[in-house]
C-alpha cells in the first residue's frame, strides 16, 4: 500500500472563505462579456446544475451580483414553465421582459425581479444528450439582449458550458470509478441504491440548514450532496460475514469495522490519483467526507479521534445523516426506528457528539427528510 496514504493522519481543509478556481474562471468570463459588450449595466452569470434524480434544479454558481435571494435555491425544472426549453432539447431562450412569468413563475423569478433584473438569456448545458445545468445572462434592462448582442455574448456561454461539462465530468469520472469498486469488490452491504439517494438528499436538507451559519456556498452544498453516498466506499475491503452479521460484533470485529474510514480514504486518493484529477473541484470534501464520517465532537470517534471544530463541516454534516439513515432503515440486526425516535437519538447525541446546528436543521426541515424516508425505502 503506497505509504504516502499511510502516513496521513490530519484532514485537508477545504476553504471555504476562497474562490475555487471554477469561480475564478467564471468570473473571468464574466468580466470578458461586460467588456465584449461594453456594459454600463450590471450583468449577472449564473449556473443551475440538473438533478435528474429529483428533477430539481439547484443554484450553483454565479458571478456579478450578490443574489442574497438565490442562495442555495431550488426549483423542481417541470413546475417551471419559463424553463421548459431545456426540458425539451431546446439549446437557447431569451426573455426581453421577465415579469412577463411573474405570474406563472412566482417563486423563481420573484428574486431576479426584486434585484432589479428583467432581461435573461439562458443556455440549457447537455453532456451525452443529458442535461446536466443551465447557463444564464441576466441584465436590468428589458430587450437587452438584442440579436447583436446574442452573436457576441453566444461563445463566452459556450465557454463557460465546457467548463460546467468539464468540472462535473471528473466528478463523474471519480463517482464512476467509486461505484465500480462497490460493484467489483462485491459489497453486499445494507448499502441498497434507496440508501445512497436517502444519503444524498439527506445531506443536502441538512448542509442547505446549516449554509448560512457555516458560510457554505452552492457549489460547496452541490459537491456534498453528490459525495455524500460514496462515504462508506472502504467497507469493500470488510468480509461479508462481518457486514452482515445479524447479532453483536466482538470486539475485535468492531475494530475491523472500524478500519473502513481509512481504506475508503486509501481507495479514493487511488481513483483520484490514477485518474489525473488531483486539482478537481471538491476533492478534499470527498476525502473528508469518506475518511471522516465516524468522528464525534467529543473526540470517542474513529479513525483519527478529531475534537470539535478539528473536524471539517462536511464530515459532521454527512455524520448527523449518516446517522439518521442508519437508525430509521432495517439492518441485519435491527428493524427500523420511526423517525420521532431517530430524532430523539439525534438530539440526545447533540452538542456532545454530533453538531446541534446539523440536528436543529435536520428537525427543521423534518416533513421534507420523512418524505425521503417513505419515497427511498427499502423493500
Amino acid at each position: 500500500m503506497n505509504d504516502v496514504l499511510l502516513q496521513q493522519t490530519a484532514p485537508k481543509a477545504e476553504a471555504l472563505d476562497q474562490p475555487d478556481s471554477f469561480l475564478r474562471e467564471l468570473l473571468a468570463i464574466h468580466n470578458q462579456i461586460v467588456e465584449a459588450l461594453g456594459a454600463d449595466l450590471p450583468l449577472r452569470l449564473a449556473i443551475a446544475l440538473y438533478d435528474t434524480d429529483s428533477d430539481m434544479l439547484h443554484t450553483y454558481q454565479l458571478a456579478g451580483s450578490a443574489d442574497a435571494g438565490l442562495d442555495h435555491y431550488a426549483a423542481r425544472l417541470t413546475d417551471v414553465p419559463s424553463l421548459a426549453f431545456a426540458q425539451k432539447g431546446q439549446a437557447l431562450r431569451v426573455v426581453d421582459d421577465l415579469a412577463a412569468f411573474a405570474s406563472a413563475d412566482s417563486a423563481h423569478n420573484a428574486a431576479i425581479l426584486a434585484m432589479g433584473y428583467r432581461a435573461s438569456y439562458a443556455c440549457a448545458v447537455e453532456d451525452d444528450d443529458q442535461l446536466i445545468g443551465i447557463v444564464f445572462v441576466n441584465s436590468t434592462e428589458p430587450g437587452y439582449f438584442t440579436p447583436e448582442r446574442q452573436r457576441k455574448i453566444a461563445p463566452y456561454v459556450h465557454m463557460v458550458s465546457l467548463l460546467v461539462k468539464l468540472k462535473t465530468s471528473q466528478q463523474r469520472a471519480v463517482l464512476a470509478a467509486l461505484v465500480a469498486a462497490q460493484e467489483v469488490g462485491a459489497y453486499h452491504d445494507t448499502d441498497t441504491a434507496n440508501h445512497l439517494r436517502r444519503m444524498a438528499h439527506i445531506t443536502r436538507l441538512i448542509a442547505d440548514g446549516v449554509a448560512a451559519k457555516h458560510s457554505l456556498t452552492d457549489a460547496f452544498v452541490d459537491r456534498l450532496y453528490r459525495f455524500a453516498p460514496m462515504h462508506d466506499i472502504g467497507k469493500v475491503g470488510i468480509a461479508d460475514a462481518i457486514l452482515l452479521k445479524p447479532g453483536k460484533l466482538t470486539v475485535d470485529e468492531f475494530a475491523t469495522i472500524k478500519t473502513h474510514s481509512k481504506i475508503g480514504a486509501d481507495i479514493v486518493a487511488k481513483i483520484v490519483a490514477c485518474l489525473g484529477l488531483g486539482n478537481m473541484p471538491g476533492r478534499a470534501i470527498l476525502e473528508n467526507v469518506v475518511h471522516l464520517h465516524h468522528e464525534r465532537l467529543d473526540g470517542s470517534g474513529y479513525p483519527l479521534g478529531l475534537v470539535g471544530d478539528a473536524i471539517p463541516i462536511e464530515a459532521q454534516i454527512v455524520a448527523v445523516a449518516d446517522v439518521f439513515d442508519a437508525l430509521t432503515s432495517r439492518r441485519p440486526y435491527k428493524e427500523p426506528w420511526p423517525v420521532e425516535k431517530a430524532i430523539d437519538e439525534l438530539q440526545r447525541m447533540a452538542p456532545l457528539k454530533l453538531n446541534a446546528d446539523c440536528v436543529a436543521a435536520l428537525i427543521a426541515a423534518l416533513p421534507k427528510a420523512r418524505a425521503i424516508v417513505e419515497n427511498f425505502a427499502d423493500h
